[in-house]
């Protein structure tokens, strides 16, 4: 979610973005295709004992899961500086204002708080016990808000910031859209909290 609009932005030709067989489209129905298999035969081989990442379910002895975890952590260790990449864009001219080094040098101050910022991710992927519950709370939270609740105050801003009546088709679709955020926000919440005490 955090990623679409910067991609965009960075496109040489950002309208073949949200054609119909364009960046977008093609990219979330191979994700969607390959998460979906993924959970299928995985469910299929492990019943009710999936874990909440399927490797977990690995067996540790067998030198093919360790390659698949090898792997995995390989795409990781590639993935993370892009995923991190909009939260460094965002916080980074803060520290170059606060600290003078940071100012002076913009690469290497650049460098240092990446580095400060994915030792932070570590040490609280380290010092939580059960991550997965994390995720699963902050994901309920905050993934709602990004997709449902965010883009529909922003429409809404932008539709009548010149004082232009809305119309009952915008207003349903909003309320459905913002019916929808409270459902899956209270939902996993609540799911994510009841686990968490569960667990404790």
């Amino acid at each position: 979610i955090g990623l679409v609009l910067p991609l965009k932005n960075s496109m040489k030709n950002p309208s073949n973005f949200s054609k119909p067989f364009g960046v977008l489209n093609v990219g979330v129905s191979m994700q969607t295709i390959l998460f979906l298999s993924l959970g299928i035969f995985g469910y299929w081989k492990y019943g009710d004992e999936t874990e909440g990442s399927l490797t977990l379910n690995l067996p540790t002895d067998e030198w093919l899961a360790q390659s698949v975890l090898l792997v995995l952590s390989f795409g990781v260790v590639l993935g993370y500086s892009i995923q991190f990449f909009i939260p460094i864009q965002i916080m980074f001219p803060t520290v170059r204002r606060l600290i003078k080094f940071a100012d002076l040098n913009p690469m290497t101050g650049e460098i240092v708080f990446r580095a400060c910022m994915t030792l932070v991710t570590v040490g609280v992927a380290l010092a939580v016990p059960n991550l997965g519950l994390l995720i699963s709370f902050i994901g309920a939270i905050c993934s709602n808000s990004l997709a449902l609740l965010f883009p529909v105050l922003i429409e809404f801003l932008v539709v009548t910031r010149d004082n232009k009546p809305m119309t009952g088709v915008f207003m349903a679709k909003n309320g459905f859209l913002l019916l929808l955020a409270l459902i899956g926000f209270a939902s996993g919440a609540y799911e994510s909290i009841k686990q968490i005490i569960d667990l404790y």
